[in-house]
C-alpha cells in the first residue's frame, strides 16, 4: 500500500530527528513537527512495522538493527530497475538532435543513455564515471567529463576541481537541459542527497542549468536526506513512474511539470 507524500515526509523527519537527537517523547515529536500526538502515533506505527523505530512507554527510539547508510551506485542499480528504464526512455524523448545536455550521477540518469543511440550531434556533459563510460561507447555522442575527486559510492566526481571545471564548462558551452537524480524529493525540504560534496556540485548544476529535469522513481517522493540540493521550485520537470494525485497537484502548484513514464 502506497503512503501519501505527506506521511513519508513525516517518517523521514522523525528518523532524522531520532538519528540526530536520540530517543524522543511522543509529545516532543508532535511539537517539533507541528502535528497532533495521534498523527505522530500513526507515523510511528509505520516505522515500527518497517523495523526502523520502536515506541516504548511514550518514547520513540531508532530500532537497534536499523543503521542508516548511503547505498552504493551498484546497490541502487537493481532497485526499481524496470521503472528506471521507463523513466530513462521518457527522458530521452525530451532530448533533440544538436543539443548539449548534462547528465548528473545516478542510476536513473544512467538509464537515459541507451536511448540516445539514434540522436545526432548530441554533446553529453557529466560528472559521473559510470555515465561517462556508457556515453563513450556510443560513437554518435560527444562527451565532456567533469573531473575531480571520485566518490566510490556513486562514481561521481566532486570537490574544488570538479566545481571549477563545471563553472568553466557552463561559461563556454550552452547546455540546454540538466538531468538529475535524487535520493529525496520533498515538497517542503526540496531535493536532497546524503552526501554534502555531491550536494554542493549538484546545487551548482541546478543554479547554472537553463532547464532542470529530475528523473526519480516513486520511492523518492516524501523522502528527506541530510543535504539539501535545491528547493522544489527550482525543478522544471519531474519524470517518474508513479505519483499520488495530491502530490502531483501540489507540485504543479509550485510550477513543476510532472511526466509519467
Amino acid at each position: 500500500m502506497k503512503r501519501s507524500g505527506e506521511s513519508l515526509d513525516r517518517e523521514f523527519k522523525i528518523l532524522s530527528l531520532l538519528f540526530k537527537e536520540g530517543p524522543l517523547k511522543i509529545n516532543d515529536l508532535a511539537r517539533l513537527l507541528g502535528v497532533s500526538e495521534a498523527t505522530i502515533r500513526r507515523v510511528i506505527r509505520q516505522l515500527e512495522h518497517s523495523g526502523r523505530a520502536i515506541l516504548s512507554r511514550g518514547t520513540v527510539r531508532l530500532h537497534p538493527d536499523f543503521v542508516p547508510r548511503e547505498l552504493t551506485f551498484y546497490e541502487k542499480l537493481t532497485q526499481n530497475i524496470e521503472a528506471k528504464k521507463r523513466i530513462g526512455a521518457k527522458a530521452a524523448e525530451l532530448i533533440k538532435d544538436g543539443e548539449s545536455i548534462l547528465l548528473e550521477t545516478g542510476t536513473t540518469v544512467l538509464q537515459i543513455v541507451p536511448h540516445l543511440r539514434n540522436k545526432k550531434n548530441v554533446t553529453v556533459v557529466t560528472n559521473c564515471l559510470k555515465v561517462a563510460t556508457e556515453v563513450a561507447s556510443q560513437p554518435n555522442l560527444k562527451l565532456i567529463l567533469i573531473g575531480g575527486e571520485m566518490r566510490r559510492e556513486s562514481t561521481a566526481f566532486v570537490g574544488p576541481l570538479a566545481e571549477e571545471t563545471l563553472q568553466k564548462v557552463f561559461s563556454a558551452t550552452f547546455i540546454s537541459k540538466v538531468f538529475m537524480g535524487a535520493d529525496g524529493v520533498s515538497l517542503k525540504e526540496g531535493v536532497t542527497t546524503p552526501n554534502i560534496q555531491e550536494a554542493v556540485i549538484d546545487r551548482m548544476m541546478a543554479e547554472l542549468g537553463r532547464e532542470v529535469i529530475l528523473v526519480v522513481d516513486h520511492s523518492k517522493f516524501g523522502k528527506v536526506e541530510l543535504c539539501r540540493i535545491m528547493p522544489i521550485e527550482r525543478v522544471n520537470i519531474i519524470i517518474t513512474d508513479y505519483i499520488e494525485p495530491e502530490y502531483e497537484r501540489a507540485l504543479q502548484e509550485k510550477g513543476v511539470k510532472v511526466i509519467i513514464a
